[in-house]
């Protein structure tokens, strides 16, 4: 990747994930929130300005516009969401960027060895040692939705799928405390784990809202989402209290299961979901 496509992507990200955030705000406290990137003039017809911590204001964002008076714990959480969130965004392209000056450097150090001169230091990806312990973790990128007529057997499927990953923890959504559940970054805190959802259409309003917002963040820093169902795809979208824009964003990895789990894997067929979830295991 280029500088130029790093830029565009990074700045296509931060814009993305804002909107995101102003959207979830606007929808929890019925109010209209718009995005700064300057500070605001000391005079003018300006409502409510909320600003944001100084990181993300040296990047060009500065705070936003309330169409009210937001009350402290309501300010607290919009500054500690954009700040953890987006200030992570910035701090990914940071490392990535370092990444990139580190391997350049290596390779011209290596460049300009002498032949005589043997080296010591391994570079990670070329360790066989790391191989070994990677080369069958699958590296998921994207959500998924598992529909089955038998609840135990989409939870098979995702508890069989999370086995072959790199996510260090299998979690049921409904032992989250209810409250962090609607907070995305509750959610975000608990880093790169599989949340295992049992029915997708016995979630609240409030809770989809807070799950969309979870599914625009980078997948490699966040929960990934196994959903199961026992509706059909068409049924699902007829659903008014169902938000299509989630439920779109969940089936990108679509699991339709017609027999027992123990058949496809007997059958050693696991492994073609595990390639449209993921990357190919490093």
């Amino acid at each position: 990747m280029n500088t130029t496509e790093l830029r565009v992507n990074h700045e296509d990200r931060v814009l993305r994930s804002s909107i995101s955030l102003k959207t979830y705000f606007e929808c929890q406290w019925a109010v209209s929130l718009d995005l700064l990137t300057e500070a605001p003039p000391l005079s003018g017809a300006l409502r409510f300005a909320v600003p944001f911590s100084g990181r993300l204001q040296k990047h060009g964002l500065w705070g936003v516009e309330a169409s009210r008076e937001l009350i402290p714990a309501e300010t607290n959480e919009l500054q500690l969401t954009f700040d953890t969130i987006i200030g992570g965004v910035f701090e990914l392209k940071t490392r990535f960027e370092s990444g990139v000056e580190i391997e350049a450097a290596l390779d011209r150090l290596r460049e300009d060895t002498p032949p005589n001169i043997l080296p010591f230091r391994r570079r990670l990806k070329t360790s066989a040692g790391f191989d070994r312990i990677t080369d069958k973790r699958w590296i998921f990128r994207s959500d998924c939705l598992i529909e089955s007529n038998d609840p135990a057997e989409i939870r098979k499927m995702a508890f069989e799928l999370h086995s072959h990953s790199n996510r260090y923890a299998f979690l049921n959504f409904d032992d989250i405390n209810l409250a962090d559940r609607t907070r995305v970054t509750s959610l975000m805190a608990l880093g790169a784990v599989t949340l295992f959802i049992s029915d997708v259409s016995e979630l609240p309003e409030n809770i989809q809202t807070a799950l969309l917002i979870l599914c625009t963040q980078p997948a490699i820093d966040r929960p990934l989402i196994m959903a199961g169902t026992g509706l059909t795809y068409a049924d699902l979208r007829d659903l008014e209290f169902l938000n299509p824009t989630l439920i779109q964003q969940l089936s990108q990895v679509y699991i339709k299961l017609t027999r027992p789990v123990s058949s496809y894997r007997d059958e050693g067929l696991i492994h073609y979901f595990l390639d449209s979830l993921s990357e190919s295991p490093s």
